[in-house]
C-alpha cells in the first residue's frame, strides 16, 4: 500500500467519524431544542431535568443519564431514583474537565462519562451518561458531545436553579409573613384602660418575627396585670417560643394567680420543651391593684424593672433563673406602696444592650433618657425609642412598656394610643380586628359602631387617599372620662375628595363613591372634621361616652 492510499484512508476515516458525530450532534438538538426552547419559562424549568437527561441519552445511545447540581447538592437521574453512593457523589463535586468515572451497584456495573455545566464561568453541575455495556468504551466523539451539550445547557440549569431559590424564598417569606401576623396579632393593639394608670408601649423585632413580647390581663378594676418577655434568640424559632409563652402567661394570669405563681406555673409547662430545643426566656410579671397603689414583681432573669419614686429609682431585680433553666422556679414577689406620679419602666435588652461607640447603652442610660415630670406615658415611650436611636443601632428585638401611677380619679385623666402601620387593606382588617376588643369596656353597641366607622374611614383613605399607592396611616385614640378622639391621618398626595359629600342621608341610588361609608362615620360620631395639611389628610373624629 501506498503512502497516497494510507492518506486516502485516513482521511474516509476521519470523514466517516465526522458523519457519524455531526449525526449525533444533529440526532441531540432535534430532541434537545423543543426543551430548551421553553426552559426559561422558570415555572416549567423548576422541577424538570428529565427531559434534557432523556436527551442526552438519546443522543449518546446510552441507557443512563444524571446532573448532579452543586449549589443544591442534588442528583437527578434517568432512570429516576438511580442511587449512587455518597463517595460518588464526591467525586462529581470536583468535576472540573471531562472524565470517565466507574459506579458499582448492586444491579450493575455502570461506566459513566462526566463533563462540567459551567455558568457565568463557574462550574455549576455535571452531566453525563452512563452504560451497563461492559463492550463499550466511550471515545472522544462521545465526550465531545456531551461537552457541547453540557456548554449548551448551562443558562438553563442555572435559570432552573434560580427558579427553584426564588420558589424557596417566596415560601419562606410566606412562611414569614404568617408568622409575622400570628406574632402581631398576640401583641396588645391598645394597653389597658384603668383610669387611676396609664399604659404606653413599644414593640420592634429584631428580623420580620423576633423572640420578644408582651401583654396584659385586667380581672377588674383591682387587678391589672402585664409582662413582658424574651426568648433567647431570633428569627422564627424564638417567634414561634414567644407566642407560646405569652399564650401560656395569658391564661396562668386569667386563673389570677400571684406573679411568683404565674412564673412558676408556666416554667413547670415549658421546661421539657425548652430543654429539649435548647431554649430558655426571661419574663418579668407586674401585677397593680390601682384603687390600693400595691405593686408586686416577679422577676425570672429579665432585665431589672425600674421605678421611679419621689424622684428616685428603685431597681426591681430578677430573683429566679430564666424559664427553662431549672425544673423548679422559685422567684421571689417584690411589693412596694405606690404614690401618685410614680413612674414604672419594664423594658426588654434590645434596649439596654444598644451599642453606644465602645460600651452600652445599659439601664443607667435608658435613665438619662427619661425627662422628669412625664404626664403623657405614650409620648414618653416615643420619646425614650427615638432618643435610642440618635444613640446608637439596635440589633436585638426591642420591647418598651411604661406605665404612670395617677392614683386619683380625676376628670382630667386620660388614655392615650397611638399606631402606624401600611395603607393596604389587609393591615387594615388586622387592625380593626384587634381595635374591637380593646374598647371592651363600652357597650357593645357603641364598641360595634365605633369599630365599623373607623374601618369604613381607613378603608376610604387606603382606596381613595392613597389609591393604591404605598404609604402610611397614623391612628391615634385619645379617651377622657367624658369624650372618644380619634384622629386618622396620611401622607397621601390626593385631596380626600369624598369628604364634601353629602351627608343628609343614605339614597343608594345617589351616592358618591365612599358616601355609605362618610354616612356611618357621620352617624356613629357627633363632629367629624376634616383638613388637608401640608403633607396630607387628616380627620378627626369625636363621641361623647355613653351617648
Amino acid at each position: 500500500m501506498t503512502e497516497i492510499s494510507q492518506y486516502e484512508q485516513q482521511i474516509a476515516k476521519l470523514e466517516r467519524e465526522l458523519d457519524d458525530m455531526t449525526a449525533a450532534l444533529s440526532q441531540a438538538w432535534d430532541q434537545l431544542v423543543p426543551f430548551l426552547q421553553e426552559v426559561p419559562d422558570e415555572a416549567e424549568a423548576a422541577n424538570d431535568f428529565e427531559p434534557i437527561l432523556q436527551a442526552v441519552c438519546a443522543a449518546a445511545d446510552t441507557d443512563y443519564g444524571g446532573i448532579y447540581l452543586f449549589q443544591a447538592g442534588e442528583w437527578v437521574s434517568v432512570p429516576e431514583n438511580l442511587t449512587v453512593a455518597d463517595d460518588f457523589i464526591g467525586r462529581l463535586a470536583v468535576v472540573t474537565v471531562p472524565q470517565v468515572l466507574v459506579q458499582v451497584n448492586p444491579e450493575a456495573r455502570i461506566t459513566w462519562v462526566f463533563a462540567p455545566v459551567i455558568s457565568e464561568h463557574k462550574p455549576v453541575g455535571a452531566l453525563g451518561v452512563g452504560t451497563a455495556d461492559l463492550d463499550r468504551d466511550f471515545t472522544a466523539v462521545d465526550i465531545r458531545i456531551l461537552t457541547r451539550m453540557a456548554d449548551r445547557i448551562g443558562s438553563q440549569v442555572a435559570a432552573a436553579q434560580l427558579a427553584r431559590f426564588r420558589e424557596r424564598e417566596a415560601v419562606r417569606n410566606r412562611e414569614m409573613q404568617i408568622a409575622n401576623d400570628i406574632q402581631q396579632s398576640v401583641q396588645p393593639a391598645m394597653p389597658p384602660q384603668n383610669e387611676r394608670i396609664q399604659i404606653g408601649s413599644y414593640w420592634k423585632p429584631a428580623k420580620e418575627v423576633g423572640g420578644d413580647a408582651w401583654g396584659w390581663v385586667q380581672a377588674d378594676d383591682e387587678h391589672l396585670t402585664w409582662f413582658i418577655l424574651d426568648v433567647a434568640g431570633k428569627g422564627l424559632p424564638a417567634a414561634l417560643a414567644a407566642v407560646a409563652l405569652h399564650t401560656a402567661i395569658s391564661m396562668a394570669l386569667r386563673t389570677q394567680l400571684a406573679p411568683a405563681d404565674v412564673l412558676a406555673d408556666v416554667n413547670e409547662q415549658m421546661y421539657d420543651a425548652y430543654t429539649r430545643t435548647d431554649l430558655m426566656a426571661t419574663a418579668a410579671v407586674i401585677s397593680l391593684n390601682p384603687v390600693r397603689g400595691v405593686l408586686e414583681v416577679a422577676n425570672a432573669g429579665h432585665p431589672p424593672v425600674l421605678v421611679r419614686q419621689g424622684g428616685y429609682w428603685q431597681q426591681l431585680e430578677a430573683t429566679a433563673p430564666p424559664i427553662g433553666v431549672l425544673p423548679d422556679l422559685m422567684a421571689e414577689t417584690q411589693r412596694l406602696e405606690l404614690n401618685a406620679n410614680d413612674l414604672i419602666l419594664c423594658y426588654s435588652d434590645g434596649f439596654s444592650e444598644i451599642q453606644t461607640g465602645g460600651s452600652l447603652l445599659g439601664h443607667d442610660g435608658l435613665l438619662r433618657m427619661i425627662p422628669a415630670g412625664a404626664k403623657n406615658v405614650q409620648a414618653l415611650t416615643q420619646h425614650i425609642v427615638t432618643a435610642s436611636k440618635s444613640i446608637g443601632v439596635a440589633t436585638d428585638d426591642q420591647t418598651l412598656v411604661t406605665a404612670l401611677y395617677t392614683r386619683e380619679v380625676t376628670e382630667d385623666n386620660f388614655m392615650e394610643e397611638h399606631t402606624t402601620f401600611p395603607a393596604t387593606l389587609e393591615d387594615v382588617s388586622r387592625f380593626t380586628a384587634r381595635l374591637e376588643p380593646q374598647l371592651s369596656q363600652f357597650p357593645l353597641e357603641m364598641r360595634t359602631s365605633v369599630t365599623l366607622a373607623v374601618h369604613e374611614l381607613l378603608v376610604n383613605v387606603v382606596e381613595h387617599a392613597y389609591a393604591g399607592q404605598p404609604g402610611n396611616i397614623h391612628f391615634n385614640l385619645l379617651q377622657s372620662s367624658e369624650v372618644l378622639t380619634i384622629t386618622i391621618q396620611d401622607h397621601a398626595a390626593n385631596v380626600f375628595n369624598s369628604a364634601s359629600a353629602s351627608i343628609d342621608g343614605p339614597d343608594p341610588l345617589d351616592l358618591p363613591e365612599g358616601g355609605m361609608g362618610m354616612f356611618i362615620i357621620h352617624q356613629t360620631f357627633e363632629r367629624v372634621d376634616y383638613a388637608r395639611t401640608d403633607d396630607g389628610n387628616l380627620w378627626t373624629l369625636e363621641k361623647r361616652i355613653g351617648r
